[in-house]
This record gives C-alpha cells, structure tokens and sequence, in this order.
C-alpha cells in the first residue's frame, strides 16, 4: 500500500471515522442465505433498486449512506473487479453512496463507476507479461511493478477509462493508502482533476520495495 507524502487530495485518518453508531454483525455461515435476505443492508440495496434512487437524489426518508469496501491484492484484483462487474449487471450500482478501495480494489472501482465492463478484461489481456510485471527489473535496481504502465498507458490508450465521468460521478470514491507523516492509514478523496486521482491510485496500490514509490 502506498505512503503518500503530501496533502494532494483531501485525506482522514480511518480511526476517526464516524459510523454514525450502526451496529454491525455477521450474517454468519450456517443459515446465511436466510440472514443475508432479511439483512438490513439488503434490505437497503433492495428497496433502492426498486425505487431507483440515485446517490444524491434518495427517496424521502432514506437518510442511509451506504458504502461498498473492495479489497485489493494485486492481480488477485481480477475477484473483486468480477463482483463489481457483477453489482453493475444487476443494476445495483446506484444503490450505493460511496465506494472504498484499496489497491487494485481502488482501480476496479474506477471502472465500476464509470460502468465500463471491459475494465476487467485488463487482468487477463494487459497485465500479464513483463510490462506491468518485470523481474529482471529488481536486478536493475528497478521496481517490480510498472504502475505507470497500467494507469497511463492501458487505462489511457488500450483500454480507456472515463477519467471525468469518475471526476464527476454522484458516487464518491475514497481511496485507502497510508501517510508517512503520521504512519497511520488514510482515506485520499476530493478529487479534482484526473492527475490527482491517477497519483492516488498509485498511491494506493504501491507497494513497498515492489513499485516506485508516488509523488504526492
């Protein structure tokens, strides 16, 4: 995960983070199709999805923000980007306030906004190879991973994300990373421009001694 040098975007601490006092708890593995359909965040997405709310433009009375949390873990990503890819098949996308990543979970989720399922053919069309993965480079002394690779040259020119259509998306994304300052992790949000949101992205997904580390 990334160590951000610098205040680029706007960040929190996750530890201060107010849940607005929900309890949460586990639907549990033995009688868990039963629980997960009368749970109330279920219940939640099911209702939106009816009605067809938007983020921003919730029906009277629905003052919920709901956020979706997708992992990371490097080209392991291809799991959570399938899901993502799946939310939006189902129309569920919209259901959700805001979306949390981290890693690879942080690039899905761009892809996941903008509703561009051939985002998830990057894993198997793009990544492999040593573009994006160079052993020989740790022998140069270079980084393992080429996120450059990835966010500036795939994402741009072979396989296009909406940059603006993120920038100006209802649904806020926040992107996990950690601070050098206060060696703690953070949340990176507010963005503005695209520059800053490819810096969080990489800011997120590198990791240490593996990749070059970001300029913030």
């Amino acid at each position: 995960m990334v160590l951000p040098t610098s205040d680029l975007p706007s960040y929190e601490l996750l530890s201060s983070i107010d849940d607005g006092g929900d309890v949460y708890q586990d639907v549990g593995t033995s009688q868990w199709a039963s629980e997960l359909t009368g749970h109330p965040v279920m219940q939640l997405i099911a209702r939106r999805a009816e009605q067809g709310s938007t983020p921003g433009q919730r029906a009277p009375g629905d003052t919920a923000k709901l956020g979706l949390v997708v992992e990371g873990g490097g080209m392991r990503g291809v799991i959570s980007g399938a899901m993502l890819m799946a939310l939006h098949s189902l129309g569920l996308r919209e259901c959700f306030d805001v979306v949390y990543g981290a890693s690879a979970g942080a690039i899905n989720s761009t892809f996941f906004m903008t509703g561009q399922q051939e985002g998830l053919e990057v894993y198997s069309q793009h990544l492999p190879g040593d573009k994006f993965i160079d052993l020989k480079s740790l022998w140069r002394g270079g980084p393992l991973m080429n996120l450059s690779y990835l966010l500036e040259h795939v994402m741009e020119h072979i396989t296009p994300l909406d940059w603006d259509k993120v920038l100006q998306s209802p649904l806020e994304l926040k992107i996990a990373a950690s601070s050098l300052r206060s060696l703690s992790p953070v949340l990176l949000s507010g963005w503005e421009t695209k520059q800053q949101l490819v810096e969080g992205l990489k800011a997120s997904a590198t990791v240490p001694q593996l990749a070059a580390s970001p300029r913030l």
